[in-house]
């Protein structure tokens, strides 16, 4: 039987009755090193690991936790190195500033590694789990919390043979029933693609993993949480979530291969921007997981906790189910290993994007409707399109997915718009409908090949298309980049009222031209506030972002909302800022160009230069400074503007 704990200085104990809704921090790979120096260091970020993990304690309990846990890898230093007990020390104390309970689930560099890795580390015995006790407490244990019951497991001792693994084993069999709401937490992710996916150095092997996903399935476990790839994945087994975590300290940088442009500082080792901890929100049903960036204080921005669902959709461009092959080497030495960019699920999770926009073929695609599923089970709308009048094959393509899809635009042809169409059997989900346009011909001196969607407000044919296809719920509007986006959207909405309809609005970000790269993230930060604060006045009209990650060849390249690492550009972090403020609100446009009435202020698109005696919330950045932002931001106090307000 495994050696019983000692107390530890951390308060693993205390009463906990608080019902749901509570939050869990939950912290991963600290990789906390030796101080003041560290022999191992090798990178130049290496020196910021204890700082980093400093800072993700204080944030996480800045936001109130009812307990942490910390999914392993709490320090950098190896069992058997000398200096290892003395990073487990300071690891204690820098997690023993947190007031609320702290459990822990041992990774491979608190305890040694699984027996089935190819690394050259010292491998799990009971000897190291015995020192990591002696700081951190049982290995595994489980405690209830507002009706929900919280397992921590080591997962070095899986298929070691060892009677440390036996007894888990039987412990947990033992522990499990009788339990409605479950949630696991360990260090080695089950599995990243497949529950029968080969194994490498970032799962489960076999037999273990079968039988840890039988208990999952047997007990519908709610969700399960890993750390160990220091990447974000989120994937599912049946009913149950599975989240991998991301780090504190560095990212692994062979995983830099998930993004088709070049890897960022370090190899890919210091993105910053994939630095953080999640927070687990546990709701009266159900959960949600928040991302909360914490190396970012470094930089400039101060990341706020997450807004309520953002009231406006994105064109899910990318390829939100791409699954990347990662050629042997590094960890995985002689095999390779197959993962997915879950970043872009990720991103629409960050802002609380209320729905995306994709083509109805990727229906058809296991892959891609894999993953519409999960952003569908985190409440966001999925409204899919389709070129010509429905066919029964389509027909039959949602309804054998019926509720993935919440409705189904189609994009006609002007011959299309005046042609009425008998679907084949009744329609599974509502529709909407677009038209085929072209651009503006710049006065007849360029003529654009590029198609483009959605009608003009004093489209001729709107009349007609609207009494012709009397089984449309929706019309689809574009709103040029040329155009007022409070302006475009407020017209839009108008006009499809009085046709007795509700408007779908598609907001072209700002772009070049064919060949000239836009890269003005102010610029693209304040239109995206635009359109924010008009979703926000006119709920009932569904509005898209063009584009959502940034384009960067091809045809017009620009600059989107997140790049195409996934990390957040200027617009959105304005969209966080913003969206917490704007939440429960309906903003009114002011007489001054670019201003709008809120109710901490008067939001100013480009403040344009200094404002003594002002106070301003700059919302790209999230702070308060006295001397006027050069994006979008909120103007708290003073001024003297007249506040008369027109839709």
């Amino acid at each position: 039987m495994p050696v019983r704990a000692r107390e530890s200085t951390i308060d693993y104990h205390r009463t906990m009755t608080q019902r749901p809704p509570f939050t869990v921090a939950i912290l991963a790979d600290t990789h906390v090193r030796t101080e003041p120096e560290d022999p191992q260091a090798s990178y130049p970020s290496d020196r910021l690991h204890n700082r980093r993990a400093r800072r993700a304690v204080a944030l996480a309990q800045a936001r109130n936790p009812a307990f942490a846990v910390h999914l392993g890898d709490v320090t950098h230093t190896l069992p058997g190195l000398s200096t290892h007990g003395e990073a487990l020390r300071t690891a204690q104390s820098i997690l023993g500033e947190m007031s609320c309970p702290v459990y822990l689930a041992p990774g491979n560099h608190d305890v040694g590694d699984k027996p089935d890795s190819l690394a050259t580390a010292p491998r799990v015995d009971a000897a190291s789990c015995q020192a990591f006790e002696k700081h951190f407490g049982a290995g595994w244990r489980s405690w209830d919390h507002g009706g929900c019951h919280f397992v921590t497991l080591n997962a070095p001792l899986f298929n070691t043979g060892l009677e440390e693994e036996r007894a888990q084993r039987a412990w947990l069999e033992r522990d499990l029933p009788g339990h409605e709401r479950i949630f696991v937490f360990l260090h080695y992710p089950i599995y990243l693609l497949h529950d029968d996916e080969p194994p490498h150095y970032d799962n489960l092997d076999q037999p273990a993993r079968d039988w840890l996903l039988s208990l999952v399935r047997r007990y519908t476990v709610e969700a399960v949480f890993s750390g160990h790839a220091h990447n974000v994945f989120l994937g599912r087994c049946d009913a149950t979530e599975l989240v991998v975590a991301p780090s504190t300290a560095f990212v692994r940088p062979e995983y830099s291969e998930l993004f088709p442009v070049v890897a960022a500082d370090e190899n890919g080792r210091n993105d910053r921007d994939k630095l953080g901890f999640l927070l687990l929100h546990v709701q009266e049903r159900g959960h949600r997981i928040e991302f909360v960036r914490s190396a970012l204080d470094e930089g400039t921005w101060e990341q706020p906790p997450a807004p309520e669902p953002t009231p406006i959709g994105v064109w899910l461009h990318c390829d939100y189910g791409r699954i990347v092959e990662l050629p042997p080497g590094d960890l995985d030495e002689f095999r390779r290993k197959r993962a997915r960019n879950d970043y872009p699920l990720l991103a629409l999770r960050d802002l609380g994007v209320a729905c995306v926009r994709v083509p109805l073929a990727d229906l058809d695609d296991a892959a891609r409707r894999d993953r519409l599923a999960e952003v569908a089970g985190a409440g966001t709308g999925i409204q899919a399109f389709s070129v010509g009048p429905p066919t029964a094959v389509q027909i039959d393509l949602l309804a054998a997915h019926h509720g993935l899809v919440d409705c189904w635009e189609l994009i006609l042809a002007s011959d299309g718009l005046g042609t009425p169409f008998v679907p084949a059997a009744e329609l599974p989900v509502p529709l909407a409908i677009s038209r085929i346009g072209q651009a503006s011909d710049g006065g007849g001196a360029y003529f654009s090949h590029f198609p483009c969607q959605g009608f003009e407000v004093d489209d001729p044919e709107l009349v007609t298309a609207s009494a012709l296809h009397m089984n449309v719920e929706r019309l689809v509007f574009r709103v040029a980049r040329e155009s007022s986006a409070w302006g475009g959207i407020s017209a839009a909405s108008r006009r499809a009222r009085e046709l007795g309809r509700l408007a779908v609005c598609h907001v072209e970000l700002p772009r070049g031209d064919e060949g000239r790269p836009y890269t003005d993230d102010r610029a693209v930060a304040r239109l995206v506030a635009e359109v924010l604060l008009a979703a926000s006045a006119f709920p009932e009209t569904r509005v898209f972002l063009d584009t959502f990650e940034d384009k960067d060849r091809g045809y017009y390249p620009r600059h989107g909302v997140f790049d195409r690492r996934g990390n957040p550009r200027d617009a959105a972090r304005v969209v966080r800022n913003l969206g917490r403020l704007l939440h429960g609100q309906r903003p009114s446009r002011l007489d001054t160009p670019g201003q709008f009435e809120l109710s901490a202020g008067v939001m100013v698109l480009d403040p344009g230069g200094d404002a003594p005696g002002d106070t301003w919330l700059d919302l790209v950045s999230g702070r308060r400074r006295t001397s006027s932002p050069l994006g979008p931001a909120i103007r708290l106090s003073g001024g003297g503007l007249e506040r008369r307000g027109t839709r």
